[in-house]
């Protein structure tokens, strides 16, 4: 990959194109079996029981993650529920789902969202082996088209606005650079 281009809209539109075909091949064969559901997640929020959370899993008609971008009704961007709720093998289904619908909505400040979930806590916070632990599953290419995601997030960023690009890089220098 080439250096960051800011401001370069080419660049921008060609990597576009290359990192969601990059995502769709490293995360091709992801299943959620076995982990917990986008609908599950609500359930969790509200500290339901094991009933609800099978049902709410049971409603959940998608069978492979790319399915969910057709889904007008899918917002990987919640104040509940969500990508907070989820487990590592849940995580690993919809975070291609996320980074793909939010490099094609380009909806600026509602990314922030997944930047949260992809930044990692200092060390001592206590959220820092649970956030490790969530990525856990993610092998080398899956983790390489996250890097890429963070690195064209920040060029795409920074182009508009300096702030939410300084928090992309951040978020890359806080893990993913080094792995």
């Amino acid at each position: 990959m080439p250096d960051l281009a800011y401001g370069d809209r080419e660049w921008l539109e060609r990597e576009r194109q290359a990192l969601l075909g990059h995502i769709r091949a490293a995360f091709r064969n992801v299943s959620r079996e076995g982990g917990v559901s986008w609908s599950e997640t609500f359930v969790i929020d509200d500290r339901g029981s094991d009933s609800e959370r099978r049902e709410a899993r049971e409603s959940d008609s998608d069978r492979h993650w790319s399915e969910l971008l057709d889904d007008p009704d899918w917002f990987p961007f919640l104040w509940s529920g969500g990508l907070a709720f989820i487990d590592k093998i849940g995580f690993r289904y919809y975070l291609p789902a996320a980074m793909s619908w939010t490099i094609v909505h380009e909806e600026g400040m509602y990314d922030l969202g997944l930047q949260l979930h992809l930044a990692l806590p200092a060390p001592g916070d206590n959220l820092r082996e649970h956030t490790l632990d969530k990525w856990s599953l993610l092998d080398e290419r899956q983790r390489q088209a996250v890097k890429r995601f963070l690195r064209y997030m920040q060029a795409r960023h920074s182009a508009e606005d300096e702030q939410l690009g300084e928090w992309w890089r951040e978020t890359y220098q806080s893990y993913w650079d080094t792995c």
